[in-house]
């Protein structure tokens, strides 16, 4: 058997239930600089959100572009081994072409001779033929 005056629940003591507030409220009102406390940490947050987001824009960009550079470097790798084939080629073929040259350079050198020549024959007919013209 229960010795204990019964409460506001079966076995509890009087008054125990319900908590005493005495005309004050249980929960305090935070003061004002919790509260500027609490604007700056939303605005500090929210300046690093953006930030980042920022910052991640950015290396979007910058991987594009890298990506872009990467490529066109790429292309000029293709390039410049195709103009070293075609150096090479161009090489080999002023090689050949050098004997060729110089058989130009020597008929040439017999062309000025053989116009020095009819020029001469050219003067010496003139020549005679004022002579021939005088006489007759």
């Amino acid at each position: 058997m229960n010795l204990r005056p019964p409460g506001y629940e079966p076995g509890e003591l009087p008054g125990c239930s319900t908590p005493r507030r005495e005309g004050k409220d249980s929960i305090r009102p935070m003061p004002w600089w919790t509260w500027v406390s609490l604007a700056f940490f939303a605005a500090v947050v929210l300046a690093a959100s953006i930030a980042a987001l920022l910052a991640l824009r950015s290396m979007s960009r910058l991987q594009r572009t890298g990506e872009l550079l990467q490529v066109a470097f790429e292309d000029l790798a293709e390039k410049s081994e195709e103009l070293e084939r075609r150096a090479a080629r161009a090489s080999v073929r002023a090689e050949a072409a050098e004997p060729h040259f110089e058989h130009l350079r020597a008929s040439l050198d017999r062309f000025s001779v053989l116009t020095w020549a009819i020029g001469d024959m050219a003067k010496t007919i003139a020549r005679l033929r004022a002579a021939l013209l005088v006489q007759k």
